[in-house]
């Protein structure tokens, strides 16, 4: 007997309802992918089309973009401010206690041999100022300094002798300008002009414009010396020939700064005259710091 295999039997046919049902629903998931794949392209293309036509910022409102921008500044300008405030007030204050120094010192040797010494210690505390400045603009360490009291009398009695070395050289040279003066007006004081009245104590007929000449220019000579040399002999531990050397070849060779220094003179001398009140407040400490800060920063002192 032949062993007959079974053949499988078909599978079922689906109905035409079932088959109808599932196509439909087919298609409608795959149109439902579609619009939001489309709606998803279409968004991203306005977006883009957005941020291209709208210049960065265009969102923010402009009166916060300009604060947010100008906030900085205006700090910075503001503590700038308050800096320079801050320090134009220590100045004036350490200058109004050097004048105070500067009178203890004069009449500490009894004027006349205090007041060169003094008025030398008031230019090596300006010195040391000058110079601590510009390490601290460098961005250099400063090494510590003593109190303004210590540094004014240890730098007076290291410079008694010396300053009045050079004081006694200023007053022949001012001694001589008063008899030049005297010679021509009659008074030491100045007057009246020797050629309208002829009021000098010599008759120099014709010559007497020329040397009046002559004598203003000495007269402005030595008071830019009188007021140079003092720097430089706190710069400078030389002998007292080569400060003078070295005062008038600055005075001669640096005109523009010769120039800066008369106008500062001549700016005092107006001041005093106009606010006659500031003379006790700073007296001749604020042209000396005036003078001191034009000579340093000409370059001409060696910054050691």
């Amino acid at each position: 007997m032949t062993a007959l295999r079974s053949a499988p039997s078909p599978a079922p046919s689906p109905s035409p309802a079932g088959s109808i049902a599932a196509t439909r629903a087919e298609s409608a998931a795959r149109g439902e992918g579609a619009a939001r794949a489309e709606g998803a392209g279409r968004a991203e293309r306005a977006g883009r089309a957005k941020g291209a036509g709208r210049p960065e910022g265009a969102g923010r409102p402009e009166g916060a973009g300009r604060a947010e921008g100008a906030e900085p500044g205006e700090r910075r300008l503001t503590a700038g401010l308050v800096r320079w405030h801050m320090g134009l007030g220590e100045l004036g204050l350490r200058l109004f206690l050097l004048h105070l120094l500067w009178i203890a010192g004069t009449l500490a040797g009894l004027v006349v041999a205090g007041l060169f010494p003094a008025t030398a210690a008031v230019h090596v505390v300006l010195r040391e100022d000058l110079r601590e400045a510009a390490r601290e603009r460098a961005g250099e360490d400063t090494p510590p300094r003593p109190g303004l009291w210590r540094a004014f009398w240890s730098a007076w009695r290291a410079e008694l002798g010396r300053a009045n070395r050079i004081g006694a050289v200023l007053v022949m040279g001012w001694a001589v300008i008063a008899l030049d003066r005297w010679i021509l007006t009659g008074s030491i004081g100045g007057g009246s002009s020797p050629a309208a009245d002829g009021g000098g104590a010599l008759d120099l007929g014709a010559a007497a414009p020329w040397i009046s000449g002559v004598v203003v220019a000495l007269t402005i000579a030595t008071a830019l010396v009188s007021i140079v040399v003092w720097p430089l002999a706190a710069h400078f531990d030389d002998p007292l020939p080569r400060i003078w050397r070295m005062t008038l070849s600055l005075l001669v060779a640096r005109l523009p700064l010769t120039l800066s220094i008369t106008a500062v003179l001549v700016a005092s001398v107006w001041v005093w005259q106009t606010i006659p009140g500031l003379v006790p407040v700073f007296g001749l400490v604020l042209p000396f710091w005036a003078i001191s800060m034009l000579i340093w920063r000409s370059s001409v002192l060696p910054r050691t």
